[in-house]
């Protein structure tokens, strides 16, 4: 017996079109990402859910919002689903997007699955480990569960159902490679299929 999870990327976010630097939580939705949401909810008309899940960050949540209130359903925060944050607001706050975009690339290329940029920034291994959590209670959600969560998060997720170590520096700057090179849009949707009696996982695109 096959147990079911859709795995949702956010709606288009200020950060996504170079917005202004805010603290990751906090970062919304455009115009167009609240769009994409209520087109979502279409999209997954057909999915019968009882349970939605969203990370820490309004994004997710912004996201959900036009599911749960369709379904009437209320969503309920998983941290193991946050995005990778990998720069210190307090070091990015009053910088441009270029200069965000040059740390974010410097960041990378360092290679060190353990470097924080600060005290509220995560490590690299930190980010790995929650997506190893999520892999922990999969089975025990809800079938036909929703979970809202961000695009370098679903490329996590890919890469360890796929065998692959986040251990070394090489290992993170392959998977920035493989990550980047997934089906990332906005409001994508895989399916993560789990085997009631193997416990094997397999991802697939949803829509």
């Amino acid at each position: 017996m096959l147990h079911t999870l859709y795995l949702i990327r956010h709606g288009e976010s200020t950060a996504n079109v170079g917005g202004p630097a805010v603290p990751d939580k906090q970062v919304v939705l455009t115009e167009r990402g609240h769009e994409q949401a209520q087109g979502l909810a279409q999209r997954l008309s057909h999915v019968h859910t009882s349970a939605v899940y969203t990370s820490e960050l309004q994004r997710t949540q912004q996201t959900a919002a036009p599911l749960c209130e369709q379904w009437e359903l209320l969503p309920q925060v998983l941290p193991c689903l946050n995005e990778l944050c990998n720069l210190e607001f307090a070091r990015i706050a009053n910088v441009s997007v270029d200069e965000r975009r040059r740390m974010a690339q410097a960041y990378w290329a360092l290679g060190d699955v353990h470097h924080r940029d600060g005290p509220t920034a995560d490590s690299f291994a930190m980010f790995a480990a929650r997506v190893d959590d999520f892999l922990g209670m999969a089975a025990t959600l809800p079938n036909h569960s929703l979970l809202f969560t961000h695009g370098i998060w679903i490329g996590m997720l890919a890469w360890k159902l796929l065998g692959f170590e986040v251990k070394t520096g090489p290992d993170m700057q392959q998977f920035r490679q493989f990550q980047t090179a997934m089906n990332m849009k906005n409001t994508v949707v895989y399916r993560l299929q789990i085997d009631s009696n193997t416990g094997l996982k397999q991802l697939s695109y949803h829509c």
